[in-house]
């Protein structure tokens, strides 16, 4: 029952996002993958559209902790879309934190490297994210500096080589988490 909640909510979310998402949702077949929920909680009638479930707190800690862990496999790099700023956002302008964007969309990203789990969830917890958090774990070919700009070619090859998707649930209460590492370890 999760399996099927989690890839509805998930298809929903990427259908409602940034080119990113809308690439993911037309490149990723929506049959493979794992699904885990942030905090663990199992419920037949689990709503992942509502909150009241869980410590927002306690959801990034475990959150930084998974992607801490990916971060470290290099080549990797986690991309966070922004869909409520512009590139010419006074904010965003001034930003030191990686940034690349695509025409008007703005994405955050963390290069591969050694991050502890605070620095993750530090990260995560910087009011630049509309509400619904969507994020990408993959390989970045743009490693190349702190503001890139992309093409729609960088933003797909990026998509094939997602291993992990990660949105927030319950109100940002929690995340729910993709793993499709399988597809991305096949031959291209």
């Amino acid at each position: 029952m999760l399996e099927l909640k989690a890839r509805t909510y998930i298809e929903e979310r990427l259908a409602k996002g940034n080119t990113l998402s809308r690439l993911a949702k037309d490149l990723l077949p929506a049959s493979a993958g794992r699904f885990r929920v942030i905090p663990s909680i199992e419920s037949e009638s689990l709503d992942l559209s509502y909150g009241g479930v869980a410590s927002r707190e306690e959801s990034l800690r475990d959150i930084g902790l998974v992607l801490a862990k990916l971060l470290a496999a290099s080549p990797s790099c986690a991309v966070f879309e922004n869909t409520l700023a512009r590139p010419t956002d006074p904010v965003i302008m001034n930003d030191t934190a990686g940034i690349v964007t695509f025409g008007a969309e703005v994405y955050h990203w963390l290069p591969s490297g050694n991050y502890s789990p605070d620095e993750v969830r530090l990260f995560l917890r910087k009011p630049r994210y509309s509400v619904a958090l969507t994020g990408f774990i993959g390989e970045c070919a743009w490693n190349r500096g702190v503001r890139v700009e992309l093409t729609r070619a960088d933003l797909a090859e990026f998509v094939r080589s997602v291993r992990m998707i990660v949105v927030s649930c319950f109100d940002d209460e929690g995340f729910l988490l993709w793993d499709i590492s399988q597809l991305a370890a096949a031959p291209k």
